[in-house]
C-alpha cells in the first residue's frame, strides 16, 4: 500500500518535473527568439538613423541653397529695378539697356524657377524625415515593448 502511494507520488513529481522542464525550454526557446528580434530591431534602427542624419544633412543643403538663391534673387530683383531706372533716364542706350533688362529678368526668372524646385525638394525632405521620425519612434516603442514584456535590460540580459 505505501509504496503503492511513493509510486503515485513518484509519478505526480514526474509530471510536475516534466512540465517543469518544458516551460524551462519553452523560456529559454522565447528568450533567444526576443534577443534575436531585438537585435534585427536594434540594426533596422542604427540604418533609420543613419538615413535620418543624411536626409538632414542634405535639407541643411538645401536650405542654404534656397537662402543663397534667394539673395540672388534679391539682388536680381534690385538690379533689374535698377535697370528699368537707368532706361527711363538715358534714351540714346535704350535699346542696350534693355538687352540687359531682359537678361537680368532671365537671371531673375531662372533663379525663381530654381528656387520653386528647392521648394518642392525641401518639401519632399520635411515629409520623408516626418516619415523617418515615426518610424523611428515606432521602433524605440517596439524594442520598449519586447524588453518589458521579455523583461531584459537594455543589453537583451534577463
Amino acid at each position: 500500500e505505501k509504496l503503492r502511494a511513493y509510486e503515485m507520488q513518484s509519478m505526480a513529481w514526474q509530471r510536475d518535473l516534466e512540465a517543469a522542464v518544458e516551460d524551462r525550454l519553452a523560456a529559454d526557446s522565447h528568450a533567444r527568439n526576443s534577443t534575436a528580434l531585438l537585435a534585427i530591431l536594434q540594426g533596422k534602427h542604427e540604418r533609420l538613423s543613419k538615413c535620418l542624419e543624411l536626409q538632414l544633412k542634405g535639407q541643411d543643403m538645401a536650405e542654404r541653397r534656397l537662402q543663397q538663391l534667394l539673395a540672388k534673387v534679391d539682388a536680381l530683383e534690385v538690379h533689374a529695378e535698377d535697370m528699368r531706372i537707368r532706361l527711363d533716364g538715358n534714351e540714346e542706350d535704350v535699346s542696350a539697356l534693355r538687352y540687359h533688362l531682359r537678361k537680368t529678368e532671365d537671371g531673375l526668372w531662372e533663379a525663381k524657377r530654381s528656387n520653386i524646385d528647392l521648394l518642392q525638394r525641401h518639401r519632399q525632405e520635411s515629409l520623408k524625415q516626418e516619415e523617418l521620425e515615426t518610424e523611428r519612434a515606432s521602433i524605440r516603442d517596439e524594442i520598449a515593448f519586447i524588453r518589458r514584456e521579455d523583461m531584459l535590460d537594455e543589453f537583451g540580459r534577463t
